[in-house]
């Protein structure tokens, strides 16, 4: 390491406990489960909101909703979120808003 001059970053290169866990692409990482980061979370349900709102509007059809919704189910499924997908997809689809022609 001296002769290719690198050196250890002090404050990202903690030891801790596996048992804490770690963040990895997304996810935190421990020996029992994966979950999903509180951020990524956050940033899901407000593009679905948007989306619903976007549905109920006619601005998207029902493909392009559930398209959204099968690819975040897709990627989740890799991880300990049983619950979070079930309140996903326990959300009411809104009422269109009636075409004004």
């Amino acid at each position: 390491m001296a002769a290719l001059r690198l050196t250890i970053h002090e404050h990202r290169a903690q030891v801790s406990p596996v048992a804490a866990g770690f963040p990895f692409v997304g996810w935190t990482i421990t020996p029992e489960k994966r979950r999903l980061r509180r951020r990524n979370v956050v940033a899901f349900w407000r593009r679905y909101r948007q989306r619903l709102a976007a549905y109920a509007a006619r601005e998207i059809d029902l493909d392009r909703l559930g398209a959204t919704v099968h690819g975040w189910v897709g990627q989740t499924k890799h991880g300990s979120t049983t619950g979070l997908r079930r309140a996903v997809l326990r959300t009411l689809i809104p009422r269109r808003i009636a075409d004004s022609r």
